[in-house]
């Protein structure tokens, strides 16, 4: 028991660490896997990679699922220019990830 222990442990995916700290609003659904780009949008509006870069093209975003990371404290208005941003860049696809309050 003690080496199948090791081996998931071993073999197991660990999450990197966000770019920029994040305090994610909370949701009342469980959320779904989605594959695609994963966005983060700080607390002042600035929308940033996982690379922990500033986003200037969304282009190279379009026609692939986008996840976002927005900070709770971020204006609705800020958060919907960022949405309308990524629909003229050709993105259609776009999930909001929230804090999870389940028990």
């Amino acid at each position: 028991a003690f080496l199948l222990l090791i081996f998931f442990l071993m073999s197991a995916v660990i999450a990197p660490p966000t770019p920029v700290n994040i305090t994610a609003p909370s949701a009342s659904e469980r959320p779904a896997t989605v594959e695609g780009a994963r966005l983060y949008v700080a607390a002042g509006g600035e929308l940033i990679g996982a690379d922990g870069l500033v986003i200037q093209n969304l282009n190279e975003f379009a026609g692939e699922p986008v996840t976002i990371s927005a900070d709770a404290s971020l204006p609705a208005s800020a958060f919907v220019r960022v949405v309308e941003n990524m629909r003229i860049a050709g993105i259609t696809e776009v999930h909001l990830i929230a804090r999870s309050d389940f028990k």
